[in-house]
C-alpha cells in the first residue's frame, strides 16, 4: 500500500513539475508588450493618451501599450477604428459612434453601414468601405453619400486618403493589392499587385504613402508613383499615424513605433 501511495505521489510531483515547466515556456515566449487575446487585428488608433485595437472579438485599449481593457461598450463583435488628432471614430455592428476620452460619445456615421475598413480625415469627414463594394463619405452633419466601385478592387480591408484632398483616395486588399482614386471614389486605378493589409499617409507631407504588406512596410515619397522597403520587414496587421510619429502592429501581436525619418522601429514598451 505503501508503494502504491508513493508511486501516485511521485506521479502527481512529476506531473505538477511538467505543468510548471509548460508554464514557464509558454511565459517566456509571451513578448512583452504583446496585445492580448485571440481575436484578429483589425485597425490601430493613437490618441493623447490611448492605444486602440479594433479586433474581430471587440475593442481594447491602453494607455501604456503594456497594460489593456476591453471596452465592454463595443460587444465581442468586430469593431473598426480610425483616429486623427484627439478624436476616435469606432465602428461596430453597423453602428458607428465618435469620443475623444471614452466617457462620453456621440453619434458618427448617418447610416447603418457594414464596412470592412474607416479613414477619418482632419475635417472630420468619415470615409468607409463596405462590404457591397461602395465607398461612402459621411460628414461630421452625419450627411452621407455612397459611390459604387467601379473597376476597382473586389475586396477591401484599408482604405486611406490624403488631408485636405476630398478626391484622392486609396484602397488595399490581400487578393487585390494597392489602388488609388483621384476623383473621390468614383473610378480607381491599380497600382500595386503586392497583398496590402494597411495604409497610411504622411499629414505633413501628402506625398509619403506607408503601406503595411505580409512583408513588411513600404514606402513611397511620390503619392504612389515609386515604392521602396521601409527597416521594418516583419508582418503588418495595421497602421496609424500620431503627431509625427507612425505606429504599426506586427505580425505577432506588439505597437511599433519610429519617428518621421523612418529609420529605425522600435517596440512601444521600449520607449
Amino acid at each position: 500500500m505503501r508503494r502504491r501511495w508513493a508511486g501516485i505521489l511521485v506521479g502527481l510531483l512529476g506531473a505538477a513539475l511538467f505543468a510548471s515547466l509548460v508554464y514557464t515556456v509558454v511565459s517566456e515566449r509571451k513578448q512583452p508588450g504583446e496585445i492580448p487575446g485571440d481575436g484578429a487585428i483589425l485597425s490601430l488608433g493613437v490618441l493623447d493618451k490611448s492605444y486602440l485595437i479594433g479586433t474581430t472579438k471587440g475593442l481594447l485599449r491602453s494607455t501604456d501599450g503594456i497594460h489593456w481593457k476591453r471596452e465592454k461598450r463595443f460587444g465581442n463583435g468586430p469593431v473598426l477604428l480610425s483616429t486623427r488628432d484627439s478624436e476616435a471614430v469606432l465602428v461596430s455592428d453597423g453602428i458607428s459612434e465618435k469620443t475623444s476620452d471614452f466617457k462620453t460619445f456621440e453619434p458618427a456615421v448617418g447610416a447603418f453601414l457594414e464596412s470592412v475598413a474607416i479613414y477619418l480625415d482632419d475635417e472630420g469627414n468619415a470615409y468607409l468601405a463596405e462590404k457591397d463594394r461602395k465607398v461612402a463619405l459621411s460628414t461630421p452633419d452625419r450627411g452621407i453619400q455612397r459611390v459604387p466601385i467601379k473597376r476597382g478592387p473586389k475586396e477591401v480591408v484599408a482604405i486611406a486618403g490624403i488631408p485636405g484632398d476630398p478626391v484622392t483616395l486609396f484602397l488595399g486588399g490581400l487578393r487585390s493589392g494597392f489602388w488609388r482614386s483621384s476623383d473621390g471614389g468614383v473610378s480607381w486605378r491599380h497600382v500595386l499587385k503586392t497583398p496590402t493589409r494597411a495604409i497610411v499617409v504622411d499629414p505633413y507631407d501628402e506625398r509619403r504613402v506607408l503601406i503595411g504588406t505580409a512583408g513588411g512596410i513600404f514606402l513611397s515619397e511620390d503619392t504612389g508613383k515609386t515604392w521602396k522597403y521601409t527597416s521594418m520587414r516583419e508582418p503588418i496587421e495595421s497602421l496609424s499615424e500620431f503627431r509625427g510619429r507612425f505606429f504599426a502592429v506586427t505580425g505577432d501581436r506588439r505597437i511599433m513605433v519610429v519617428d518621421n525619418e523612418l529609420s529605425k522601429w522600435k517596440p512601444l514598451v521600449e520607449e
